[in-house]
């Protein structure tokens, strides 16, 4: 056990650099720096979301009780009527506010009196064309969409003496949503929106780690190789067994450290970006929060163990075929390129999983994806909130199945001589289909030669 844990911090040691931990660290913290910025930018704009500047050239009764109904949701803020557009967002904008509603004169006696089509302007001053480059253009257009709601409203009423909700809206949809047997009466995109926003990290961290990692062992036991530190390790008075042991352990430790490193920091990063609203999402609307309840839609502190446990055990199986090849990699370039298909057997079933449902694939589609062994990490979470304990089952065993394999053939490799032999390279095989194109053609030419 001594000369394991030994071993183990070895491992880390080698695999816990500066060279690891320095970009690890850089991202982080520009991730939260980023969240940050952009968090305080929206909530200034947040916080000018219920102000509206208004320039009103029209002093009849039927403009002032609208502006002062308007009033019951936003913060009006008049603008002098005689200045020009130019001049009316120079004086907006002293009030944190880039964008205006002008009504013109006779607006009023116009539509109430007249039966005339009025026309109210939105004017707004685009700085820039960032996410929040529109300031407080979308509270405007709301606004001037309230005032003619208004107006509708207030015609409606006056001309036919009937409720004008009613009139407008005299059918009302309700919609009512099925989860195997349990069923709620709130939108789906509602619940979509919520189950997205509890599942968003999980697939972008478990695909960056087992990239990650998987390059990083590769890497290690690829420069061991080359180094020849590894046959002094392997003759070393230590089972082959306990270094293959170590190095996938010290290998799946800092994976793991690096997996919560990384959700901590997308957690800041959208949370900073969104105003904390994806994380909120749900808790906002009493009815979606009571509608997940009644589904089934939350998970529980078992449920992310399972979670937990299926992510390990994908990071390990990454981890094992990356050892294998890194172990018969000629040198740390051909390692990275053997790495490099992992990452395409990971980024698929991540892909699919994110945009469409994997049993509506043709049959043999399916079957090819659910072969891969991360697929069933991706769908767990999904599989959980449908309770379909059957299928988390299944795609645990089928992982643990396929990692005892894997784990196997490395342990056969490390406990025979043909790690020392055995090299993955791509560049002697182009280099003898270039020579034996090479000696086809000059076979060719003395043939010629010989018969001119």
């Amino acid at each position: 056990m001594r000369k394991f844990s030994l071993l183990l911090k070895k491992e880390l040691r080698e695999l816990v650099t500066w060279q690891s931990v320095l970009p690890l660290l850089i991202g982080v913290l520009i991730m939260f720096f980023i969240g940050n910025t952009i968090g305080g930018i929206a909530k200034e704009e947040q916080a000018n979301y219920g102000k509206m500047a208004v320039l009103n050239e029209d002093d009849s009764a039927y403009t002032k009780k609208l502006i002062e109904d308007l009033g019951r949701e936003y913060q009006i803020k008049p603008l002098d009527k005689t200045l020009d557009d130019a001049q009316a967002l120079s004086q907006a904008e002293k009030e944190g506010l880039n964008s205006f509603i002008r009504i013109p004169a006779g607006f009023g006696a116009n539509i109430y009196e007249k039966g005339l089509e009025q026309e109210i302007k939105t004017v707004t001053r685009l700085k820039n064309f960032s996410i929040t480059g529109g300031g407080n253009s979308g509270a405007t257009a709301g606004a001037a969409n309230a005032i003619r709601e208004a107006v509708t409203t207030q015609m409606l009423q006056s001309a036919t003496g009937k409720d004008a909700a009613f009139l407008k809206a005299p059918v009302v949809s309700k919609e009512k949503i099925f989860i195997n047997q349990k069923s709620a009466d709130v939108d789906s995109g509602s619940v979509i929106n919520a189950v997205m926003s509890q599942s968003l990290f999980l697939p972008i961290v478990m695909f960056i780690v087992i990239t990650f990692a998987s390059q990083m062992i590769a890497a290690a036991i690829a420069n061991e190789k080359s180094d020849k530190t590894l046959e002094t390790l392997l003759s070393a008075p230590v089972s082959r067994t306990s270094v293959l042991v170590a190095k996938m352990s010290g290998a799946g430790i800092v994976a793991l450290v690096y997996a919560g490193v990384y959700m901590l920091s997308f957690y800041f990063y959208m949370n900073g970006v969104t105003g904390g609203m994806m994380a909120t999402a749900a808790a906002d609307s009493a009815a979606t929060t009571q509608a997940l309840q009644t589904l089934g839609l939350q998970l529980q502190a078992g449920d992310y163990l399972v979670i937990g446990a299926q992510l390990f055990i994908s990071i390990l199986i990454a981890l094992s075929i990356a050892l294998i090849i890194g172990a018969t990699a000629k040198d740390i370039k051909a390692a990275q390129a053997g790495v490099a298909p992992i990452v395409f057997l990971i980024l698929i079933p991540y892909m699919l999983t994110m945009f469409t449902d994997i049993e509506k694939l043709p049959f043999i589609v399916k079957a090819l994806i659910y072969i891969l062994p991360f697929t069933h990490s991706f769908t767990t979470m999904n599989n959980l909130f449908l309770g379909n304990s059957l299928g988390v089952a299944l795609g645990a065993v089928y992982q643990a199945v396929f990692l005892v394999i894997m784990i196997g053939l490395a342990v056969r490799l490390f406990n025979s001589d043909k790690i020392f032999t055995l090299k993955l390279e791509f560049r002697k095989k182009r280099q003898a289909y270039t020579n034996g194109q090479t000696g086809g053609l000059s076979a060719i030419n003395r043939r010629r030669g010989d018969r001119l």
